[in-house]
């Protein structure tokens, strides 16, 4: 999954729409599919935390693990501190 871009949100119940690319390398680095289309997501910083994918929200943490809606959160909601 890549960030493909962003936005302020649309709706006042998100703060970023985002939108992902999805892709998958072979152990060897070449590439063995790579989706050529554009995903819209909705990310919700502040509590209750969650990203929203055809309207369907996913609370975050994800139950049950950590998954691409976990990292697709951390990635937009959390700042680098140097």
């Amino acid at each position: 999954m890549s960030l493909v871009g962003n936005q302020a949100a649309a709706s006042v119940e998100y703060d970023y729409d985002v939108f992902i690319s999805l892709s998958k390398t072979r152990a060897d680095g070449d590439a063995a599919y790579s989706d050529p289309g554009k995903h819209k997501a909705s990310v919700r910083c502040h509590p209750p935390q969650a990203v929203s994918v055809r309207g369907v929200d996913y609370p975050i943490p994800t139950p049950g693990g950590t998954d691409w809606k976990d990292d697709l959160w951390r990635t937009v909601c959390t700042s680098s501190i140097s």
